[in-house]
């Protein structure tokens, strides 16, 4: 297992015990149940129109109502992925396992479990669901002139495996 690619899923013992290794499914929840603070705080998004200045006519109700309806309909799971190079030393502090953010966040307070998956098994294991997924890294920036805005929503062939954010 050394040279593939590995997912690491952060929860509590409960959940692992009673759901994750019994049923071998992973929980996903809506943004409304997240409980890291980035992921659910209000962000001071906007619409725009790419063709017209329409966008800049939405009002804050109404975008009230639409960041309300993607946060009860936009699921993800969170994982922790580490490259080879990153795990052929079992004491660099670059690992996954001594990731205190992924340990409070996700991992219970520091008293739950982190469980490890293949990359592209649990890829593949997914790659049937046949739902528009994204994946890919969470990147926290404050400058939004650097943020690629219409970047495709692609459909998963390999599935899902990390943050489903659009």
């Amino acid at each position: 297992m050394l040279n593939e690619k590995l997912a690491y899923h952060f929860t509590s013992v409960d959940t692992a015990v009673k759901y994750i290794l019994p049923n071998n499914t992973i929980m996903m929840n809506n943004f409304n149940k997240v409980n890291d603070p980035k992921e659910s705080k209000d962000w001071p998004f906007n619409f725009y129109s790419i063709t017209s200045d329409q966008g800049r006519n939405f009002s804050k109700t109404l975008f009230s109502k639409a960041r309300t309806y993607l946060n009860e309909h936009i699921f993800m799971t969170c994982f922790k992925v580490e490259e080879e190079e990153q795990y052929l030393d079992d004491y660099t502090q670059n690992r996954a396992f001594f990731d205190m953010r992924m340990w409070n966040e996700y991992g219970d307070k520091h008293k739950g479990v982190m469980l490890a998956f293949d990359f592209d098994l649990l890829e593949s294991a997914y790659s049937d669901t046949g739902e528009l997924m994204y994946s890919g890294p969470v990147r926290y920036t404050y400058d939004l002139t650097n943020i690629d805005w219409f970047q495709p929503i692609k459909k998963w062939e390999g599935g899902y495996f990390e943050f489903f954010f659009f």
